[in-house]
């Protein structure tokens, strides 16, 4: 039987999946500004261009043809994004919220295991980790898709550091023992590869 999770870790779990929560409704703001401001500025850039001619330049009718032809493209780039904007959000709701039903599985040392990878993440790594240990099993995080590799069919890794055209990372290759590949690339931190290194191993 598990061991109930201690109040510290389950307020730790909980402030996690809380950052998630707020990193996903910025998420949102954003996308929603851009959805609004991208039209609204055609619009207000045309709109001032056609006051700048004037009335009397360019007629009435050439002025409410410029006014009317500007509302409708306002409002076709309004769908268009909006319509981007709305797939984007379902791709970053689905990276944020496969986290969620992970971590409220974590028994206390893998809770413990997860501070210790999180602590050396930089602030812009942490809290979407690439790999999750959760009672001797491994989720892979690629892209919105999670990847779980039981312990038993863990057959072998490689870890490795490659230098690519502008930066370096490390790139994980799992080998299970369903004749199944997984890669991964890992950001360049030095410690959070061996300690990923020294976790597989464990498991083999």
């Amino acid at each position: 039987m598990q061991d109930s999770i201690t109040t510290t870790n389950q307020h730790y779990i909980n402030s996690f999946i809380a950052v998630l929560e707020k990193r996903k409704k910025i998420a949102l703001w954003v996308l929603i500004t851009i959805t609004v401001l991208t039209p609204l500025m055609f619009f207000l850039i045309t709109y001032k261009e056609t006051m700048s001619y004037g009335v009397e330049k360019l007629g009435i009718d050439r002025y409410q043809e410029r006014i009317t032809s500007a509302t409708y493209h306002s409002l076709f780039l309004l769908v268009i994004i909006g319509s981007l904007m709305g797939l984007m959000y379902y791709i970053i709701h689905l990276f944020f919220d496969r986290y969620i039903p992970i971590l409220k599985t974590l028994n206390n040392r893998d809770i413990e295991k997860l501070k210790s990878y999180n602590d050396i993440y930089s602030p812009f790594y942490q809290y979407t980790l690439p790999i999750i240990f959760n009672n001797n099993n491994v989720y892979i995080m690629t892209g919105t898709m999670t990847v779980l590799i039981q312990e038993h069919t863990l057959l072998s890794f490689e870890l490795s550091r490659k230098r690519g055209r502008r930066s370096s990372f490390y790139q994980l290759k799992i080998q299970t023992k369903a004749d199944k590949q997984y890669k991964l690339h890992l950001s360049d931190n030095a410690t959070a590869a061996s300690m990923i290194k020294e976790d597989l191993q464990a498991l083999l």
